[in-house]
This record gives structure tokens, sequence and C-alpha cells, in this order.
């Protein structure tokens, strides 16, 4: 992975160039030559050489690391190549929309709609975990603006929104809850509902990753969903979840089997301790007790502290599918290495086999990633240097899916 930096005075920002994201840089210390960078939920420890041309060091987030060295650079930026993003002129029209939440945060985003054929069918787009804007921008790739392409071309009007505190959203993710969440999927799907150039009996939800468990969570509150498609959804808890995912990321990246073991040692150690502490204060405590003073135990407090990593470690995915009673697909990649298929597609048909739901498919895409990019590891360092975004057998299987139920062909 690259990045670009920028440091000015105690500040700047630290770009990801494969996950087009940027993070402010919270604060920068220098003693003799040595730099230490903070961007909360990560850092960087290192030492700058005597030419004052590179600074050789480790950068850290929770209890990964890696060996990093930031050069001095001021040549062009070329960004990488993503074909399957759209080009104007588009055959369907596009809309900026705001959302209203019932008093709390609006939520901007952008309603794509077919020029015939109304009243349409409509998809809200649920993004994964952490801050993402509405077209799910990762590693250069964005995954949301080539599925809404793909799905209002064929004849479905799809919503998709930024995140609490990103883009044109207000609020502040960082303590954004899965409550919350819903909560905007409600406030979303209502907006949708009262539009009359779209039929209220035809409304579902797409999720993606984090999206495809608070699809569920909204669809068995609600009426108004009329369909579920998880997308690299869990079936299982949130602890087993993230144990399976620490151990296939590390083993992906080519990490020993004593890696593998000290990854699942620390990732149990820390769950006990957000789970066993009594105050917030003893948790930080024992944390650095754990990992060291620095920016990788500050980082893993600041994520383990976050309110979706909370509800993320109480989840039980399969009570929530067992109470669906809608048309569900359910698919993941073969290669996936953060959502595991082999772990969580058996779980999610066990669940709906016994739920309300009579039409319900579990679908594994052989070769898939975790974005359901061709990959040939599945692991996260592949993600910026694969070309595709969306592979056309997880485009076909979505649409034909949706199409053979929801689409009306007159």
């Amino acid at each position: 992975m690259s990045f670009r930096v920028h440091l000015e005075g105690n500040g700047g920002t630290w770009e990801s160039v494969e996950q087009a994201a940027t993070l402010p840089v919270k604060s920068v210390q220098v003693a003799g030559n040595a730099v230490t960078v903070s961007l909360g939920i990560a850092g960087f420890e290192g030492k700058l050489d005597d030419a004052g041309q590179s600074i050789d060091g480790m950068f850290k987030q929770g209890p990964n690391s890696v060996a990093l060295t930031l050069k001095r650079f001021a040549g062009e930026f070329t960004p990488p190549k993503r074909p399957q993003d759209p080009v104007r002129p588009f055959p369907y029209t596009q809309e900026e929309v705001t959302i209203a939440t019932s008093g709390k945060p609006t939520l901007g985003g952008t309603l794509t709609l077919p020029r015939t054929g109304g009243p349409f069918p409509a998809v809200l787009l649920i993004s994964g975990s952490g801050a993402q804007d509405r077209d799910e921008a990762l590693l250069g790739h964005r995954p949301f603006l080539v599925l809404s392409d793909s799905l209002t071309r064929a004849g479905f009007a799809v919503l998709r929104l930024d995140d609490r505190g990103v883009g044109k959203s207000g609020g502040d993710f960082a303590t954004t809850s899965y409550a919350d969440k819903v909560g905007d999927v409600h406030a979303a799907i209502r907006f949708l509902k009262a539009r009359k150039d779209l039929d209220a009996a035809r409304i579902g939800v797409v999720g993606h990753s984090e999206g495809a468990t608070i699809g569920p969570l909204a669809a068995v509150e609600s009426k108004d969903i009329a369909f579920v498609v998880m997308m690299a959804g869990m079936g299982v808890s949130g602890r087993e979840l993230l144990k399976q995912q620490g151990i296939d990321v590390t083993r992906a990246a080519g990490g020993t089997d004593a890696q593998v073991a000290a990854q699942v040692e620390v990732q149990t150690k820390l769950f006990d301790i957000y789970r066993e502490a009594k105050t917030p204060e003893e948790a930080r405590e024992r944390t650095r007790r754990l990992l060291g003073t620095g920016a990788r135990a500050e980082g893993q407090i600041q994520m383990m502290e976050s309110a979706s990593i909370r509800d993320l470690l109480a989840m039980q995915a399969g009570p929530i599918l067992v109470r669906l009673s809608v048309p569900v697909l359910a698919m993941n990649g073969s290669l996936d290495t953060q959502v595991s298929a082999k772990q969580n597609l058996p779980a999610i048909a066990a669940a709906l086999s016994v739920s309300d739901s009579k039409d319900w498919q579990v679908t594994e895409l052989p070769g898939l990633n975790h974005l359901f990019q061709s990959a040939k590891t599945g692991g996260v360092g592949e993600y910026g240097t694969i070309e595709e975004t969306l592979a056309p057998v997880a485009l076909r299987t979505i649409n034909a899916w949706l199409g053979e139920r929801f689409l009306i062909r007159k």
C-alpha cells in the first residue's frame, strides 16, 4: 500500500492512494531525528535520515504494524485505472437529494431513475463499515457508483447516501450506532415510499458488509422493505466473525502460523478487556498494558470505543435472519478474507431455512474477494491493484435475482 503524506507544523494530511481516502494528521512530534505522527486510529513512528530526504519507521493501526519508508516526492500522481466507472452522458436521470431523519442530522445522497416506464421499483444501497461516502469509495474504486449504474440501466431507481459525518451528511460518524444506522434506513425508505414516481410495494435494500447486517435489522422492523440483498453479510456472531477475519487477513498477507496465533491471542485479550471492563478508563489502561504506549494502543482504543465496533461485538446475526419474511439474496465471494464465505453462508442458510421467508437464495461466487472483485488471494492488499471494481458475475447475479422478482415487464 502506498501513501501521500503532507506534514506542516503540527498537522497535515495522510492519504492512502489505493483507498482514495485522506485522514487529517492530528499531531506531529519531532525529537531530534525521531518523528511521530498521530492519525487517531493509526500512527507512524520513524527516524529522519541525515539528508532530510526519507523517514524509515513503522505504520501502526490497531494490533497490526508494517515497515514503512516515507520519501520526499515532487512528481505527478497518476490515478489507478478504473474501467468500470460509468461515463457521462448517462441514459437515466440523477437527482441530488436530502433525507430528513426525524430531527437528527440530514443525509445527502444521489437518486438515479430510469427515464421511462415508471412507477419504478427502488433500491436503497447500504454501505459497509467505516465512514463511507455515497459511492462507497475505497482503494480508488467506487462500487456503489458502478452498482447503481447497473441497476438503474436495468430499470430500478437507486438511492445511495453519504454516511453521517461524511460528504453532505450531517452528524458524527464516530458516535453512530447500529440503531442510528437502522433509523437512517427507515428514513430513506420513507423518502422513497413518498415519491409518486416509485412503486411503494417494490422498495428494498442492498447492503454490503456491515450494510448487509443493517439491512436485515431494518427489514425485521418495517413492513415497507420488500426485499433484502446481502453482499458479504454475516451469519454468525460479531466476535466469531472478527476472529476469523483476523486469521484470514493475516494468512492472506503471508503471515506464518506463529503470527496467526499471535493475532488471535491479542484479539481475544482485547475482546475480553472490553467485555469485562467496568469503565472506559479501566479498558484503556488494560489496553495500554497489553499493547504498550504510543500510536498502536491509542488507535486500538479509539477503534474499540467506536459505537459500531461495540455493536458488532454484541451482534448475533442468526436470530435476526430468522425473523425475515421477505425475499432474501445472500452472496459472498469464495476468497473473502473479511467475511468468510465458509463461515457465514452456511449459517445464513440455516437461519433462513427456518425463517418466514419462502423465497431465499444463498450463493458463493468463486474467485471473488470481499469487494466482489476477481482476485488471486483475497488479501486486503490486492484491492487497490485490481482494475475491476465489481466482477460481472456479481452484477449479473444481483440484476437477475431482483429482475425476476421485482421488474414488471410490459
